[in-house]
C-alpha cells in the first residue's frame, strides 16, 4: 500500500527485489515520516551476472541514499551490498537479528562455564570469501594450545567434516554444539555467509560473550540494533584490542601471536560476570522472541529516524 495514512512515521515495505527503481518511484514522505524496507537483496559484489561494473552498482546506491532521505533500510548487513570493502558506506537504517535462536539449557550465570571460549562450525567459503577466516583457525587454532597448553582443555574450536547446503548440522552436530555453547564464556564470531552469522544470537541466547575479529564496531558488520545497544560492553572485538581494522592483517598478526587472542579477553571474574549479565540483558530486552526483536527493529528505526541513539 503506497497511499498509507498520511500521519504514519513509518511504512513498512517488504519485500524489496533489488531494483532501485523501485525506490525511486515510492511518492515522497513528509514530515519526518520514512518508509522502512527490507533490503537484504543489495548487491554489488555479483556484477558479473548484470552490464554494471561494481563502482557503478555502488554509485548508484549512493545516489539514492542521498536522493530519498525518507527512506531507511532494515538488513542483517547495512554494508551487505559490498562486501569487497569492509569501510564501504552503510545503507541508512537498522541492522536485524539474525534469524535464529538459541534451544539449549537454561543459563545459569552461578555457574562457571566449562569453557573459557569456543567455536563450533562449518568451513563454508561463504559469499565473496566472506567468511575465509574460518579455514584460517581450522588451520591454527593449535597455536593457541601449544602457546597456552595449561588452557588446552577450555579452548574448542570445532569443525564439522561435512557440509550440505541448507542441511548440514545432524542431531549430533547440533547437540554438541550446544554442548559448547552452554558451557562456555567467550563465543568466537566468524562471519558465515556474508558479514553476518546464525550464530550471534545463540551466543546471545547463551549469554556468552561474543568475540569478534573486526565487527562490531565502526567498520565492517555493525551489529543488530547498534543505535539502541551499546554492544562496547557486551562483546570484545579482536581488533580493537589489538590495534587492527582488517581482518586479513589481524589474522597475520595472530598467527604470529596465537597467544594475544587469550591476553584480549577479560579474565576478572567480576568485569566477565558482568558481561554476562549485560548479554543475557541484551537477550532478554531485544533477542528473546519474535515479538521482541520486531519491538527492538521498530525502536530502533524510530530512534534513528528522530536522530537518538543509546
Amino acid at each position: 500500500d503506497l497511499t498509507p495514512e498520511p500521519d504514519a512515521q513509518l511504512v513498512l515495505l517488504c519485500c524489496f527485489a533489488g531494483d532501485t527503481e523501485e525506490l525511486r518511484a515510492l511518492p515522497a514522505r513528509a514530515n519526518g515520516s520514512r518508509y522502512l524496507v527490507f533490503s537484504h537483496s543489495f548487491s554489488c559484489d555479483d556484477s558479473h551476472q548484470t552490464s554494471r561494473s561494481p563502482a557503478s552498482c555502488l554509485h548508484e546506491i549512493a545516489e539514492l541514499v542521498h536522493s530519498r532521505p525518507d527512506i531507511l533500510y532494515m538488513s542483517y548487513d547495512l554494508r551487505g551490498h559490498f562486501l569487497g570493502d569492509d569501510a564501504v558506506e552503510e545503507l541508512p537504517g537498522v541492522t536485524l537479528a539474525p534469524p535464529t535462536s538459541y534451544d539449549g539449557p537454561p543459563v545459569d550465570l552461578d555457574r562457571v562455564p566449562k569453557y573459557l571460549l569456543t567455536f563450533r562450525g562449518t568451513l563454508r567459503r561463504g559469499r565473496q570469501g566472506s567468511s575465509w577466516a574460518r579455514m584460517w583457525f581450522k588451520l591454527n587454532s593449535w597455536r593457541m594450545s601449544w602457546t597456552l597448553p595449561s588452557l588446552e582443555q577450555r579452548i574448542k574450536i570445532e569443525f564439522l567434516d561435512h557440509y550440505v547446503r541448507g542441511t548440514y548440522m545432524t542431531k549430533q552436530d547440533r547437540s554438541r554444539y550446544l554442548e559448547l555453547l552452554s558451557n562456555t564464556t567467550y563465543a568466537l564470531i566468524l562471519r558465515g555467509e556474508g558479514r553476518w552469522t546464525y550464530q550471534l544470537s545463540e551466543a546471545i541466547g547463551a549469554c556468552a560473550i561474543p568475540v569478534l575479529l573486526v565487527d562490531g564496531r565502526s567498520s565492517g558488520w555493525r551489529l543488530p540494533f547498534s543505535n539502541i545497544i551499546d554492544w562496547r560492553y557486551a562483546s570484545v572485538q579482536l581488533g580493537e584490542k589489538l590495534g587492527f581494522r582488517k581482518e586479513v592483517e589481524l589474522l597475520g598478526y595472530l598467527e604470529r601471536h596465537p597467544e594475544k587472542i587469550l591476553e584480549a579477553l577479560p579474565n576478572d571474574t567480576n568485569a566477565i560476570r558482568l558481561m554476562r549479565e549485560r548479554v543475557c540483558a541484551i537477550k532478554d530486552l531485544f533477542f528473546a522472541t519474535g515479538v521482541h526483536r520486531a519491538v527492538a527493529a521498530l525502536t530502533s528505526a524510530t530512534a534513528y529516524a528522530l536522530g537518538n541513539t543509546r
